[in-house]
């Protein structure tokens, strides 16, 4: 992962990129746009509704500083991957996944020395991640994680491994506290990223740094 940790690891990490089944759009008179426009609604209206039916529980660890909620049926596991520690969940199967769900992480890691500020690391991750095959910024703003500003930048790209023949797209969010960088990183197959979202925004939502 060109933010925290290389992209390969991360997929070996979560054994591949699920593949979820497309909305078909049945009215040839309806604008692409449109189209798309009514997909995201329908994503986004089906993924809240099972929502409603999750059971969330926490995750807290002092020592890393961080704390979230997740469904209680996802488990956590960790990684140390060279100074970073990579907070994984551990997603449950879907009936609409064909492979397997998404990639969401946490990392935390200690500030580079030449990036000791949010502008600093800013510069430094936006280099990376312009490194990645065929990358395309969709978006980059100011926000919060854990209650402190941060950057969030929402990019689509290809993996390096030949066996991921479709795009992908990542938002990564990372801020600066104490000297430890904390990054929030949710990976999914390009066209699928949105049915996601309002559960990923749940989980974001409820993130503190301590």
């Amino acid at each position: 992962m060109p933010v925290l940790v290389d992209r390969r690891l991360i997929i070996m990490i979560s054994g591949g990129i699920c593949l979820l089944t497309g909305i078909t759009v049945f009215s040839l008179s309806i604008s692409p746009a449109v189209a798309q426009m009514g997909q995201m609604q329908m994503n986004n209206s089906n993924a809240t509704s099972a929502m409603r039916n999750m059971v969330f529980g926490g995750y807290e660890n002092s020592t890393l500083g961080i704390n979230f909620q997740h469904p209680k049926d996802w488990t956590i596991s960790t990684q140390e991957t060279g100074p970073v520690t990579v907070i994984k969940l551990n997603t449950t199967r879907q009936s609409d996944m064909a492979i397997i769900p998404p990639i969401i992480l946490f990392s935390v890691g200690a500030l580079p020395e030449n990036g000791r500020t949010l502008a600093d690391l800013t510069r430094i991750n936006m280099a990376e991640v312009a490194k990645t095959n065929n990358f395309h910024l969709i978006e980059s703003n100011a926000t919060n994680l854990g209650g402190i500003g941060a950057k969030k930048i929402l990019y689509s790209y290809s993996s390096d491994d030949p066996s991921l023949t479709f795009p992908l797209k990542s938002m990564d969010i990372w801020t600066v506290k104490n000297g430890k960088k904390y990054t929030f990183s949710y990976i999914d197959a390009q066209r699928d990223f949105d049915k996601q979202l309002p559960l990923v925004n749940k989980i974001l939502d409820s993130a503190k740094i301590n």
